[in-house]
C-alpha cells in the first residue's frame, strides 16, 4: 500500500481519515448479527422418558415379541428403551440407531397425538446423538462412514451431498442475536448447520461457481432417519439418513404418512455472515480493489431454481452482500414471494471506477444466464429485479441506460477510432464506457443512490482515495498507456488519473457521474427510487446524500423513508421493497412488458 510522503500525512490519515472510514463502515454488512457457538447441552435426552432400571433388558424383551405389523403402542416404548440403553455409560451407538429406526416405524404406522409426539422426540434425540458422535470420529475417517458402520447410508441432494459436508453443528448449538425475525419450525428431524467447502475457481459442479468460496458456504439442512424393511426384519436392510433442504422440502414421509419437517432457516444465514469477513472485505474493496477482483461476481446461497425470478442485490461503497442480511432472511422465508423469487448477490471492489464495476456486473449476469440456462428456456432469467443501494445504484443504473458517447466524452476528447491503442485495449474501453439496456433486467429499485453525488466525497473521501487506494485498476492503467502513446491532449478537460476510482466517482462534480446522470434510461424498464431522510436535520438528507442528489427523473414511484443512509435493511425499507416485488410479480403474471 502506498505510503504518505510525510509523517504529517500519516497523522492526518490516523487522526481523521481512518476514523471516518470506520464510522462509514460500522453497521454496514452484518447489522449487529451475532452467531456464537455455545457449549452443547449435556442433559440426557432420556430425561422426559419414564425411568427404567435396566433399559437394555426391557428393550430385548420387547424385541423378542416384535412382529412385522407392530403398531406405535409397541414401537414407541421400544424406541424409548433403546434410547435409554444407548445413553448408558460406555454404551455403543447401536442402541441409539435402534431408537431412531423404531421411532421411524412408529411414525409410519401412526397413532394418537401423544404417541406421535413421543416418537418424534425419540427420533430427533437419537439422530442428534448419532450426528454428534460422527463428528467426534478419527480424523482419517469420513463422517458418513460412521453411519455406514451402523448399516446406515447418508443421502442428500445438491447442495447437501454428504461427501461434500463437514464440521457439522446442530442449529441449536448457536446463540443467534440481531435478526428481526428468527425463522424455525418444529417437526421431525434435526436442523443442522454444515460447512460445505467450495472452490469457485475449480468447481466440482456448475453451481459451485456461484456459492460462497473458501470456508463460507453454510447451507441449511435437516437430518431425518427413514427406516427400510419392517420392524421385524429391518436389520437385513440398509437404513437411510436423509439430509433435506428446508427451502425445498416442508414435509417428510414415513410410509404413507406425512409429517412437518423441523427446520431452522435463520441460524445458517447468521453463521454465514459470521464467516464472511464483512469489514475486511469492505475495506479491501475500497483500498485494495485488485485483491477483491478474484472474488468479484454473482453469488447465491441456494441452488438455481428454474422458473423463479432473480432478485439481484448490489451493495454500496465499502459494502458486502451481507448489507442486506435482514432482507435476505425475510425474503427467503416469505410464504407469498419466496416461491416466485430467488436471491442473487453481486460482490465487487467498490474502489474501482463505477464503469469498471458496471461492466463487471454486466459480464457476471450474462455469464450466469449462459451457464445456468444455455438453451434460453427459462423466461424468469430475462425478468430480473435489481435492488441497488448507494454507490451500487449508480453502478447498476448503467445496465438500463443508453449511454451513447456520454461516458466516453467524460474521459476522452477524441473519438475511440482516433486513439492509438491496440484492438484489445479499444474493445475493453468500449465495454466499460458504452452501454445499452440489458435485455434481462425487468425492473430496477434504487435505495439511497447518490445519482447527483455526495458532498462528502468533496471533503474526506477523495483525499483518502488519493492517499490509500492502490492504482492497479485495469482502466486506469490503460488510460495511462493511452496518454503515453497519444499525449495528454486526448483526455477530456479536467480529467485527473488519480481521481478515476469508485470513491471519487461519487463527487457531485465528477465528470463520469455527471455523464451518467445525463444519459437517458430505457423507457420500457420501470425503475423506482427509495430515499431516506433523517427527521432531525434541517436540510433533507440521509446523513450522506442530500435528497435532491438522490432524486432521479422518470421513476415510476418515489418514496422517502425515515432513516439514515444505511437503512437499506431496516423494516421500513423492506416494506417498500415488498410492495414493489408484489407489483413486479403481478405485472409478470398478467403479461406486462417485462414478460419476455
Amino acid at each position: 500500500m502506498p505510503t504518505l510522503a510525510s509523517n504529517r500525512g500519516n497523522s492526518f490519515v490516523r487522526a481523521c481519515l481512518w476514523p471516518a472510514v470506520f464510522a462509514l463502515i460500522s453497521g454496514i454488512g452484518c447489522q449487529g448479527i451475532h452467531a456464537r457457538l455455545k457449549k452443547p447441552a449435556t442433559a440426557c435426552h432420556c430425561a422426559a422418558i419414564t425411568p427404567c432400571s435396566d433399559p437394555e433388558s426391557a428393550a430385548q424383551a420387547l424385541e423378542s415379541t416384535l412382529r412385522a405389523d407392530a403398531d406405535a403402542a409397541v414401537l414407541v416404548p421400544l424406541a424409548e428403551r433403546c434410547l435409554q440403553a444407548g445413553c448408558q455409560p460406555c454404551a455403543g451407538l447401536e442402541r441409539v440407531r435402534d431408537a431412531a429406526v423404531y421411532s421411524g416405524f412408529a411414525l409410519a404406522t401412526g397413532g394418537d397425538s401423544a404417541l406421535e409426539s413421543r416418537a418424534v422426540a425419540v427420533h430427533n434425540a437419537a439422530v442428534e446423538r448419532l450426528i454428534r458422535a460422527s463428528q467426534c470420529r478419527c480424523p482419517t475417517t469420513s463422517w458418513p462412514s460412521v453411519f455406514l458402520d451402523l448399516g446406515i447410508e447418508v443421502w442428500g441432494n445438491h447442495p447437501l451431498e454428504p461427501e461434500r459436508l463437514c464440521d457439522i453443528h446442530m442449529a441449536c448449538d448457536y446463540d443467534v442475536k440481531g435478526f428481526h425475525c428468527h425463522f424455525r419450525s418444529d417437526g421431525v428431524g434435526v436442523p443442522l448447520v454444515p460447512l460445505r467447502p467450495n472452490d469457485t475457481k475449480c468447481p466440482i459442479v456448475t453451481m459451485d461457481r456461484f456459492y460462497p468460496g473458501q470456508d463460507q458456504h453454510r447451507p441449511p439442512a435437516t437430518a431425518v432417519l427413514q427406516p427400510s424393511g419392517t420392524p421385524a426384519d429391518w436389520r437385513s436392510h440398509r437404513q437411510r439418513l436423509a439430509l433435506y433442504d428446508p427451502y425445498a422440502c416442508g414435509q417428510v414421509c414415513f410410509g404413507e404418512r406425512r409429517y412437518p419437517l423441523a427446520s431452522d432457516r435463520t441460524t445458517p444465514l447468521a453463521v454465514q455472515v459470521r464467516h464472511s469477513n464483512v469489514i475486511r472485505v469492505g475495506l479491501q474493496g475500497v483500498f485494495r480493489p485488485e485483491v477483491l477482483v478474484e472474488q468479484a461476481g454473482i453469488y447465491m446461497l441456494q441452488p438455481y431454481r428454474p422458473g423463479k425470478i432473480p432478485i439481484v442485490f448490489v451493495h454500496g461503497l465499502a459494502g458486502h452482500p451481507s448489507s442486506f442480511v435482514q432482507t435476505i432472511n425475510k425474503l427467503q422465508n416469505d410464504c407469498e414471494l419466496s416461491p416466485h423469487y430467488q436471491l442473487w448477490f453481486y460482490l465487487y471492489p467498490t474502489g474501482e471506477p463505477m464503469t469498471s464495476s458496471a461492466a463487471r456486473l454486466k459480464r457476471a449476469l450474462r455469464d450466469a444466464i449462459e451457464t445456468l440456462d444455455p438453451a434460453g428456456a427459462d423466461p424468469a432469467l430475462r425478468n430480473m429485479v435489481v435492488v441497488a443501494h448507494s454507490q451500487g445504484g449508480v453502478v447498476a443504473k448503467l445496465l438500463i441506460q443508453c449511454s451513447g458517447d456520454e461516458m466516453w466524452n467524460a474521459l476522452f476528447a477524441v473519438p475511440i477510432e482516433e486513439l492509438k491503442a491496440s484492438p484489445e485495449v479499444k474493445d475493453h474501453l468500449a465495454e466499460e464506457l458504452f452501454y445499452e439496456p440489458e435485455p434481462y433486467v425487468g425492473r430496477m429499485i434504487f435505495m439511497a443512490a447518490p445519482h447527483g453525488g455526495t458532498k462528502l466525497a468533496l471533503k474526506i473521501l477523495p483525499r483518502l482515495a488519493e492517499l490509500r487506494i492502490r492504482k492497479h485498476e485495469v482502466l486506469t492503467q490503460e488510460i495511462k498507456g493511452i496518454v503515453r502513446d497519444n499525449g495528454r491532449s486526448v483526455l477530456a478537460p479536467g480529467v485527473l488519473l488519480r481521481r478515476i476510482n469508485g470513491v471519487a466517482n461519487m463527487a457531485p462534480n465528477n465528470p463520469m457521474l455527471a455523464a451518467a446522470r445525463r444519459a437517458p434510461l430505457a423507457d420500457d424498464i420501470p425503475y423506482h427510487n427509495i430515499m431516506f431522510r433523517l427527521p432531525d436535520k434541517r436540510r433533507p438528507t440521509d446523513g450522506m446524500v442530500l435528497l435532491p442528489n438522490a432524486y432521479i427523473e422518470g421513476a415510476v414511484t418515489e418514496v422517502i423513508v425515515p432513516g439514515d443512509h444505511r437503512s437499506e435493511d431496516k423494516p421500513e425499507a423492506y416494506a417498500e421493497l415488498l410492495k414493489l416485488l408484489r407489483l413486479h410479480l403481478a405485472e409478470s403474471r398478467c403479461g406486462g412488458s417485462r414478460c419476455r
